[in-house]
């Protein structure tokens, strides 16, 4: 049955959502951008304006509006906690992992390789232990360019190429958007693959 035959990946799975999540309500909000997502966060899901962030009284500006989004989601869901506003940070540090595994699906043993370096990456664990968008952000900019990867054998993952680009914008600013256009550049530099690069823009 699918079980029998999956058993390898739950088990995997589950270990690896216990260690990303098991920390995340430990400790306090240890950093000072931790602080300023989480009080823009709890102002807008106890029922502040969503489109105007602020830390109590004072207005601020930010380029992390789909983050405080998000966070303020969580909030809402889960209450008021370290581990709800970190919530979206270590599942997009499991989701890098996925899109790891998924990149190099064509040989089981390269998937499971690609899965375990990633998930046992300081650097990957460590930002999605804390309230930020750069774990967001990692995890968009992964799977868009696993969707680059498959558009080279059906064009409709352009689309979902692009949908990731934008939501990474909305999620951390204008390098959201930069920086995965400009991995697709250089990408296609180093194979000499053109014409994916030409299909991206066009």
């Amino acid at each position: 049955d699918w079980f029998s035959k999956n058993k390898k990946v739950l088990l995997f799975s589950i270990v690896l959502i216990y260690l990303y999540f098991r920390g995340t309500g430990d400790h306090g909000l240890i950093d000072p951008v931790e602080g300023v997502n989480a009080s823009i966060a709890l102002h807008m899901s106890a029922g502040g304006n969503y489109f105007v962030p602020r830390i109590g009284d004072a207005l601020t500006a930010g380029r992390s509006m789909g983050t405080w989004w998000l966070f303020a989601i969580a909030l809402k869901i889960f209450g008021w906690s370290e581990s709800s506003v970190r919530f979206w940070s270590a599942l997009s540090g499991l989701g890098i992992v996925l899109a790891a595994a998924l990149t190099a699906k064509d040989s089981q043993r390269a998937s499971w390789l690609s899965a375990s370096i990633c998930a046992g990456m300081l650097i990957n664990f460590t930002v999605s232990q804390f309230a930020s968008s750069h774990a967001i952000f990692s995890c968009l900019m992964a799977f868009m360019m696993l969707a680059i990867l498959e558009s080279r054998n059906d064009k409709k993952f352009l689309l979902h190429a692009h949908l990731c680009s934008v939501f990474a914008f909305i999620s951390h600013g204008p390098e959201g958007l930069i920086l995965p256009w400009l991995a697709v550049v250089i990408y296609s530099v180093m194979s000499e693959d053109w014409k994916l690069l030409k299909d991206f823009f066009t």
